[in-house]
Parts: structure tokens; sequence; C-alpha cells
């Protein structure tokens, strides 16, 4: 099993910023997890969707097979949040790479595999 992690910038405000990781279990179950921390002395809230895609070269978010949202907040506030974050997120994989890669920092990924283990 591998992870992929990124970090999710708010497009208003570059200092808030959100950990995503992503992995595929054993079963083709993809997951992707939402972390959101307030501050260190607080428990961290996250939100995760998973759901088995069929047809993985079908970039439509609609053809997920049994999808699901769980989540666990220290507060209600951080599930609006968190709500809102995925939202950006899976908004930003909507467009096209060149964008992406402009907003996210200009980053030479020509020397990054992009394999799948």
């Amino acid at each position: 099993m591998a992870f992929r992690a990124s970090e999710v910038h708010h497009l208003a405000n570059d200092e808030d910023s959100w950990t995503v990781v992503e992995w595929v279990e054993e079963d083709h179950l993809k997951c992707l997890v939402i972390f959101h921390f307030e501050n260190a002395s607080e428990p961290g809230s996250w939100l995760m969707r998973s759901g088995y895609n069929e047809r993985d070269n079908d970039r439509s978010m609609g053809m997920w097979q049994e999808p699901r949202v769980d989540y666990n907040v220290a507060a209600i506030s951080h599930l609006k949040t968190l709500f809102g974050v995925a939202q950006h997120f899976l908004g930003v994989l909507e467009w096209a790479t060149a964008d992406a890669t402009i907003l996210y920092g200009e980053q030479d990924f020509s020397d990054v595999s992009t394999q799948e283990e």
C-alpha cells in the first residue's frame, strides 16, 4: 500500500493549509482524508471520502460505487471548515494541470515518477 500526502492552501489566505492523504486499499477501495488542526493544544479533526471507482480511466466523480463520507471533529465548526476545504480540493482536481501547478507553487515535476504501485 502506498500513501500520497499533499497540502491544500486556502485561496484567500496562503497561511491556512490542510493536509490531504490518499491511498488505495488492497480491495481497491480509494480513500482521501483531509486533516484540520487549529492549534497544537487541541485534538485534530478529519473528513474522509472513500469508495470504489470501477472505471478508473473515467474522471467523472459520479462513477464511484459505494461512496462514503466519514468524519471525526473536535468542534462542529471544524466540520464546516473541512467541507469547505473538500469542495475547494475537489474543484482544483477539475482544473487543467498547468493552472493547478501555477497556483500551488510552480514546481518542476519533471523528475517525479507518476507510476502507482
